[in-house]
């Protein structure tokens, strides 16, 4: 049997999992996959996905999931730091979840101080696709994800 050369023998397997795979999320710490989108089937749909894990086939996925939006709109004052920096991370977020600016107005404002600032208008759109419960499928994945959560919850903090 062959075997490997002397410094790659020392090394562990370094394993890859598929998203549906990885490990549970630790105690206290908050699921990702529920708010975080999964970008697994970016290539295929187009978007990311939003919700529990699932593993099913193209067909399968298509007629279990919907394609929904979720819209931000706010005003931010850019002389504002915590203001500034929200803007900022709203950016971000557009460029990093494949987002859209669908508004964007910038407009010089004069405070009640005098002071002037700049306002800053935006709303962006956020497309995602998400398990639809009003198809069986779906319901049927989705309660089967809550039953999943309510058994972990009921478990956290016991000792096996």
């Amino acid at each position: 049997m062959l075997q490997p050369p002397a410094p790659f023998a020392q090394l562990p397997p370094t394993p890859v999992l598929p998203d549906c795979m990885q490990p549970p999320t630790p105690t206290g710490a908050k699921p990702a996959d529920q708010t975080q989108p999964q970008y697994g089937r970016m290539l295929d749909d187009g978007i990311p996905y939003r919700g529990p894990p699932v593993m099913l086939r193209d067909g399968e996925f298509d007629a279990a999931t919907r394609v929904s939006s979720e819209i931000v709109s706010r005003t931010f004052d850019t002389n504002d730091p915590k203001q500034n920096h929200d803007y900022e991370q709203l950016v971000q977020r557009v460029i990093n979840d494949n987002g859209i600016i669908r508004v964007f107005r910038e407009r010089w404002a004069q405070k009640k101080s005098g002071e002037w600032t700049m306002l800053i208008y935006v709303t962006a759109e956020f497309n995602f696709r998400e398990l639809d419960a009003s198809k069986p499928r779906g319901r049927q994945l989705l309660n089967d994800a809550s039953l999943s959560q309510q058994r972990v919850e009921a478990n956290r903090g016991q000792v096996y």
